[in-house]
Formats: C-alpha cells, structure tokens, sequence
C-alpha cells in the first residue's frame, strides 16, 4: 500500500472517531420529550431614524463672532416613540441645542442646531455621535475662526512749513489730517490704545469703540509748532488686530516771510484688500503751494505700478496758496501684496510716494458636504436637499463647476451666472432608485481654486443573513442546532417586516422533540416551526438598527449522506438580501462514512 493511500486511511480514521465522539455526546432523539423555547417577548414596534445633513461646514468665522447657525433633521421612520436622545464629542468652539429631548413621534422630525464661536482663529473640526433607543449617527463639523484685520491709510502725514507762533490756533485747526482705520475682517476690532504724540503734534483717537467688521473710524492729527526747526514724531495705535505706526513730519518756521515751500501729504497710502479686478476707492496725495509769490511748474510722475491707476489736477503752474491732486487707485490683477514707489517731480525737486495695496482672489464655503435622502420607495423621487454656495472671497467667482451626478442621484445648479462677494447660489440634489439598496456616491465641485467633495447617500443596507449547522457533521440519529441569523448593518434604521424561509433538502427535518429560539432582537415574529416538517417559515420581524436576529432549531435526517441547504433571499420593507447556505453530513458511526468525506 503506498503512502498516499495510508495516509487518506489515517485521515479517514479520524475523522471517523471525531464524528463518532460528537455523536455520543449528544443524547439520542428518542430520550427527549415533548418540549419547545419560546420565542422571548420582545415589543413589536420600535423606533427607527433617518438624519440630514451629516456633515457642516461653518466656513470662515471671525473670532469673537457667532456663525450662521445651521441644522440637523432627525425624522423617526419607525412605529414607536424615538426617545432617549444623548451625545458625545462635541468640542468648542462648537456649541449645538436641539428640541428632542421629549422624544419623537413616528413620522415626525425634531432638530438638531449647531454654531461655531471661535475665541482662537485657526482651522477646527469635530464630531458629535447622537445616541438614540434606535441607534446612533454622527455629524461631522468643520469651520475657521478669522482673526481680526485692518487697513490703515495713510501711514505718513506731512504738515508741510507752518506758522510757529503760540497764537496760531486757526492754522493749528487748518492743518489738522485724517487717518481711516478700516475694519476689513470677521471680528471686532477692539482694544484701541496707545497713539500719543509729542509736541507739537497732537493727536485725538476717535476709535475708542469697538469697530464693526465693515465700517471705518478716525484719528486725527495736528501740528502746532510755537518754535522753528524741522520736527518728526511717530504714533503707534494698538488694537486687537495688531498695531499700526503713522508717520508725521512738519517744519516750524516764526518769520511768516519765510513760509513757503511745497507741501505733500501724505506720503504712504494702503488700500488694502481689494477683489481682483475691482477698483479700490480713490485715495488722493495733494500738493499745496505754501509760498506767497512763487509758481510751482514742471510737474511730471515717474512711472505707476500696472496695479496701480491714477489721475491728477496738477497743471505745469501751481498757483501760491492753491492746491493739486493725485489721486490714486488700486485696479489688482492678481493675489498677494502689491508695493510701488512712484516718484513726482517739478521745478523744486523730485519727491517719493509710497503705494500699497492687497490683491485678494475669490473664494467659497460650501455646506454641507455630505446629504443622506434615507430610505424611499424604489420608482419614486425624494424631497429635494439643497448645498449652498457662499463667496466669501472679495472678487467675483466665475469659475464654479460641479461635476456631474451618478444615478440614482441626480442634481441641478443656479451657479451658472457666478456670485458676486457675499452672494450665495444653490445646488439641488434629489434621489431616484429603481432598485432597493443603499447606494453612495460622490459629486466634486470646483470654484476659487477648490476642490470641494460633496458625498451624497440614500437608501437602506439589506438584512444579511449567515447560516450554520452547529456540529457540522452528526451521527445518525443525533440532532445538529440550525442557528439563522439575521443582521440589520444599518446603525440606526430599523427593519420591518423581516421575511426568510428555509427549504430542507429531501431527509432533512426538523428534529423531535421540537427545540428552537428566537433572540429578543428578532421583534415578535411569526415563526412556528413542526417536528419532522422539512421547512421553516420566519415573518413580521422587527430588526433595530445594528442588531442580529438569532433564529436556532433543532434538525436531524434518518439517512446517512450530506445535506446542503440554502435558505431564500432574506426579505424586508425596503429590498431582499442575499441566500445563505450550509451544509451538513449525517455518517452512520457503524458503517463507512468515506463516500461523504471525499464529496
């Protein structure tokens, strides 16, 4: 005998004795009796739910300030109280209320809200898992907390040659300059202090409240010399946004015969951000005559910036005691920091001008970012779920382009036309399945230099079902346990209506006495098998959400050989789930048993 055939011999062997020990542990049908476990008493209605949106984006939030609030609908799809609601994960600078706490009846919805109120800027993200007597779900949260920003103009101030004189109080009001500060972020500009000067100029703040994202306050400069000589003095104004220095420059001069001169103000000016392709308000540099008799002549400008535009009033002659303009403006072409130095020139000399300006592109928020359309009826169309599209940049944005949408999703825009800052626009989605299931898709949109996903569910997970024969193999006229069980994988959607029923192949039956069970999970079904019936029949159960239906009953077969069973597509309200299928082998512990081993 070669070694092949002694070894499938061994084998053969004992598999024989393991098949023969299961056997005699397990005691024969004909001691049982008459007896039955009953299915334990569970609730035949339950909760079920159904949550929109799942994912939020706040976008950019000034720190300090309170965001738009946006909101969560919980809707109970059950038949019974949907209650016991709590959560976890929430973190600052999130906050959320929502109006469940009573519970929700079937087919009602309750709300949850959630704001961001940022103290730090930075980027922020969070989840919160909402826990209910159906299951849980999370919602994920994204925003960005802005600091405070200014723009100050002008940065220099020059009073040109003045009047020294203690009595000069009318020249002293004459010459007095404007600095704007202007808030161009998302927070309040708070905590104004520091600007004071020394003699002669003084300066009166008129920024001593708190400054609204938008609006625009004063700080007024004088220069009031009472003895000749050049004189220049910094003042540094600190605020929560950071500090800023103005640059102030003046001549004293007592002869009043000796007064004279030109004089150019300011010197530096900031415009600050500006949208791409917009232009900036003017801001204007003039030029003052301050001699009594002389003519100013041969005005002229060196070069400006592309990025910067300007006009002027200054004829080839100045008049003595009047005045021309430059006025500038800033027209940015592309994103970032803009600085040039101009240089006019006339018949007195040449003299700099200093220009800034930031070039700011456009930019959106979307939200939110992921939309569940739940569990409808194959062959109809959900309710609309709409994203909304912000421009939260200061240009206007064109470029918007969503991509397209795969069924059973579909989707339309009113972005088309681009959105001017501060415009929003709407995309709509809707859900469309001609088969049960639960589908996830994907659609991307494009716009200011992003790419923004926006995921996009529907439908419910089918039941799946597992089968086991538990021993796999028996001696005849022993029993094996045949354990069903039914999975919901859906967290928080409930099952109704669960169907299956278990076809045995020829000699397969259940066993007597009659033994079974049912899990508390499988609801209050209808299921009520017979002794020595070659089939089951499991209907109307209950599955909550992320639980497992355990249905076990005793089957045995008068004939030695393998049975290989499969049970029917597990059905439910919203779609069937896959057959499953095991086997099991019945040997005669007195006779052969190879012929089932090698199958």
């Amino acid at each position: 005998m070669d070694a092949k055939t002694l070894g499938a011999r061994a084998l053969a062997i004992f598999l024989f004795m393991s098949l023969l020990a299961v056997g005699l542990q397990q005691p024969s049908l004909a001691n049982h009796h008459e007896t039955s476990i009953l299915a334990p008493e569970a609730p035949s209605l339950a909760p079920s739910l159904w949550a929109t949106p799942l994912k939020l984006n706040f976008g950019p939030v000034g720190v300090g300030e309170q965001s738009d609030i946006q909101v969560v609908t919980v809707k109970n799809t059950g038949n019974a109280l949907l209650a016991n609601f709590s959560n976890t994960g929430l973190s600052a600078p999130f906050q959320s209320s929502n109006n469940c706490a009573s519970g929700v009846q079937p087919g009602n919805t309750c709300t949850y809200s959630f704001w961001m109120l940022p103290s730090t800027p930075g980027a922020f993200s969070a989840s919160i898992t909402i826990t209910t007597n159906a299951g849980s779900f999370t919602v994920e949260l994204l925003g960005e907390g802005m600091a405070p920003q200014i723009s100050v103009s002008p940065l220099s101030l020059d009073f040109g040659t003045v009047l020294a004189s203690p009595e000069n109080l009318d020249e002293k009001l004459a010459e007095q300059q404007i600095v704007y500060v202007r808030n161009t972020g998302l927070a309040d500009v708070t905590g104004f202090s520091g600007g004071s000067t020394p003699e002669p100029f003084t300066m009166t703040n008129g920024c001593t409240s708190s400054l609204a994202p938008g609006d625009t306050c004063q700080i007024f400069y004088n220069f009031f010399p009472t003895t000749d000589g050049t004189f220049t003095a910094t003042s540094t104004i600190n605020t929560n946004a950071g500090s800023f220095t103005i640059r102030l420059m003046g001549q004293g001069e007592s002869e009043p015969n000796q007064v004279g001169g030109l004089r150019v103000t300011p010197r530096e000016i900031d415009f600050g951000p500006v949208g791409l392709g917009n232009d900036s308000a003017p801001q204007d540099i003039i030029l003052t005559n301050l001699y009594t008799a002389t003519f100013i002549t041969d005005f002229a400008i060196s070069d400006v910036s592309p990025a910067f535009t300007y006009t002027h009033t200054c004829n080839q002659s100045l008049a003595p005691g009047n005045s021309c303009v430059y006025s500038f403006r800033f027209v940015p072409s592309q994103a970032g920091k803009v600085s040039f130095t101009p240089v006019i020139s006339n018949n007195l000399g040449s003299f700099p001008i200093v220009l800034h300006g930031t070039g700011v592109a456009a930019d959106m928020s979307i939200t939110p970012l992921s939309l569940d359309f739940g569990a409808i009826l194959t062959g109809t169309t959900s309710a609309p779920q709409f994203v909304t599209i912000k421009n939260t940049g200061l240009s206007k944005l064109d470029d918007i382009y969503p991509s397209n949408v795969n069924p059973p999703f579909s989707g339309s825009q009113n972005c088309a036309d681009g959105l001017l800052p501060g415009e929003t626009c709407q995309l709509t989605f809707n859900f469309s399945p001609i088969e049960y299931g639960r589908y996830i898709s994907s659609t991307i949109t494009t716009g200011a230099g992003k790419t923004v996903q926006i995921i996009l569910q529907g439908g419910m997970e089918l039941p799946q079902v597992t089968k086991t024969f538990l021993p796999g193999a028996i001696a005849l006229g022993n029993y094996s346990n045949l354990e069903i069980s039914i999975d919901n994988p859906n967290p928080a959607a409930t099952l109704f209506d669960v169907q299956l029923s278990d076809n045995f192949p020829a000699g397969l039956v259940i066993a007597s006495p009659l033994t079974y069970s049912l899990s508390p999970e499988c609801g209050t079904p209808k299921f009520a098998p017979i002794a020595g019936q070659s089939s089951i029949t499991f209907s109307e159960g209950t599955i909550l959400g992320d639980q497992s239906c355990r249905i076990r009953v005793n089957v045995t077969a008068p004939v030695v050989g393998k049975y290989s069973n499969t049970t029917s597509p597990v059905i439910s309200m919203y779609g069937a789930g896959a057959p499953a299928s095991d086997e099991l082998i019945v040997v005669d512990a007195f006779r052969s048993y190879m012929p089932y081993i090698h199958k």
